[in-house]
C-alpha cells in the first residue's frame, strides 16, 4: 500500500481536530482500499474536462517509478465509487494498464460533515493569510472542490480566495515576514505585483528599511513598473511623495514634497515666483 501524506498544519488549522481524527482518521485506518478502476465513475461537478496528455504521461511515469503517494478520494455509491478527487492520478493510473488504485473511501455523510467544519471555522481570526492559503489548496486537493466552491462555502468572492492563495508564490522571506506581522497582506499583493524575484526581495527591503504603508508600497510598485523607471527614482518619489503631501498640494494648488532627514525631515512647498510665494506664505499666516 502507498503511504499517504498528511493533511498538512494548514488545513488542520481549518478544520477541528475532533472532527479530522472522527472523519479522516477513522477513514485511513479502515477506509483505505485497492479500488478496481472500472468502477470508479467521473465526479459529475467537476468543470475540468481538458487534461493535457503531456501532463498525464508525466504523471505516469512518475507513479510508474514511485508508486501513488496519496490515495484518490472516492465516495461509495451502490457499486460504483463517484470521484472526488484524484482525476489525473486515476487517467496516469489508466495509462499504465492499472487495474486497481489505492483509494480513499468517504460516506457522503463525511464528505458534508467537513464541508460544514469549514464553513464554521474558515472565519477564526487566529489563522494568519498564509495558513488560509495552504488549507485552501488543500481542500481543493483532498475534497474535490474547485475554487469557486470553496469561496462559496467560505461565504467569500472567488476573486478574495484566488488572491489569497497567491501569496503562496511569495519568495520565502517575504512570508517569513507577513507570519510574522512585519509586512501585511496589502504590502504582499504589492511584492507580488513585480514578477521579478530580484524586484520583489528589493521591495520587501524597502518597506521594511522605511517601514512603508500599504499606499506608499503600491506608489512604489507603480512607478517602478514605469518603463525607463529605476528603483533609486520609484524609491526617492515614494519617500518625498505622501498620502499627506497630495492632500495639501490639492489644498494649496502646488506640489508639495518632503525631504527625509535622519531625525525627521523638511516640507517643501514649490512656488512660482515672489508674487506666488507672499500669496503662499500669507495662507500659511492664517492658520496660527
Amino acid at each position: 500500500m502507498a503511504k499517504t501524506k498528511g493533511l498538512g498544519r494548514g488545513l488542520e488549522s481549518l478544520i477541528p481536530t475532533e472532527v479530522i481524527q472522527e472523519q479522516i482518521q477513522a477513514s485511513r485506518n479502515t477506509g483505505v482500499q485497492e479500488i478496481d478502476l472500472a468502477h470508479i465513475v467521473p465526479n459529475p461537478h467537476q468543470p475540468r474536462t481538458n487534461f493535457k496528455p503531456e501532463a498525464i504521461d508525466e504523471l505516469a511515469q512518475s507513479l510508474e517509478q514511485h508508486g501513488l503517494v496519496q490515495p484518490v478520494v472516492v465516495i461509495k455509491n451502490n457499486n460504483e465509487f463517484q470521484l472526488i478527487a484524484g482525476e489525473r492520478r486515476v487517467r496516469a493510473a489508466k495509462q499504465l494498464k492499472w487495474k486497481t488504485i489505492p483509494a480513499l473511501v468517504r460516506t457522503a455523510d463525511e464528505q458534508q460533515q467537513l464541508e460544514l467544519a469549514l464553513v464554521e471555522n474558515i472565519h477564526r481570526d487566529d489563522l494568519n493569510p498564509l495558513e488560509i492559503a495552504a488549507s485552501y489548496i488543500k481542500l481543493v486537493e483532498l475534497f474535490g472542490l474547485e475554487v469557486v466552491e470553496v469561496a462559496e462555502k467560505a461565504g467569500k468572492a472567488e476573486s478574495t480566495v484566488r488572491n489569497i492563495i497567491r501569496l503562496l508564490n511569495l519568495p520565502q522571506e517575504a512570508k517569513d515576514a507577513l507570519t510574522d506581522k512585519v509586512i501585511t497582506e496589502g504590502h504582499a499583493r504589492q511584492i507580488l505585483a513585480l514578477k521579478d524575484p530580484k524586484k520583489q526581495q528589493e521591495l520587501l527591503s524597502l518597506i521594511k528599511k522605511h517601514d512603508w504603508s500599504v499606499r506608499q508600497t503600491e506608489m512604489f510598485t507603480k512607478r517602478f513598473k514605469t518603463k525607463g523607471s529605476t528603483k533609486e527614482v520609484a524609491a526617492k518619489r515614494t519617500l518625498s511623495e505622501t498620502p499627506q503631501t497630495k492632500k495639501l498640494s490639492q489644498v494649496y494648488n502646488r506640489t508639495v514634497r518632503i525631504q527625509r532627514t535622519a531625525k525627521g525631515g523638511r516640507l517643501m512647498f514649490e512656488f512660482k515666483n515672489e508674487s506666488d510665494l507672499k500669496k503662499l506664505t500669507k495662507r500659511l499666516a492664517e492658520l496660527e
